[in-house]
């Protein structure tokens, strides 16, 4: 097992993805919680993500601290901020409202949407947040 210190975390992701070439599968593990959300854990996520490695969450019991184990560089940059909403509203101007509060936040806003409305909120999102910004769904 690697162990992720601040002092060495960039050795310690150096070594696992020289492991991932070789074809091996990992996983990552801490005994403080979900990994990958405001610990190391998200910088590490970050690293193997940029070199084209998939990270998948192991879901617990709930959906919101599963996708952000896996969000990597959107943490990252966040210094492991971010907005929970909640399920969008589906009233249209109560949804550009809480849309349109995303546009000058520099922390990410994670909210839930139904299967079936969520190819129109996409298209939403697009509209009112611009073709720049990054999207995660999970």
């Amino acid at each position: 097992m690697l162990a992720i210190h601040e002092h060495n975390e960039i050795e310690a992701a150096n070594k696992l993805i020289a492991r991932l070439e070789a074809g091996e599968r990992w996983a990552y593990l801490s005994d403080a919680g979900t990994p990958g959300i405001s610990d190391p854990g998200a910088r590490l996520v970050a690293v193997i993500q940029t070199n084209g490695y998939r990270t998948i969450p192991i879901p617990g019991a709930s959906a919101l601290t599963s996708i952000l184990s896996v969000a990597g560089e959107i943490l990252v940059a966040s210094g492991g901020q971010f907005n929970f909403i909640g399920f969008l509203p589906t009233q249209k101007n109560e949804l550009e409202e809480v849309l349109r509060s995303m546009i000058d936040s520099a922390i990410p806003s994670v909210f839930y949407e139904s299967p079936h409305r969520l190819a129109k909120t996409l298209v939403r999102c697009s509209e009112l947040l611009g073709s720049e910004r990054r999207l995660m769904i999970g």
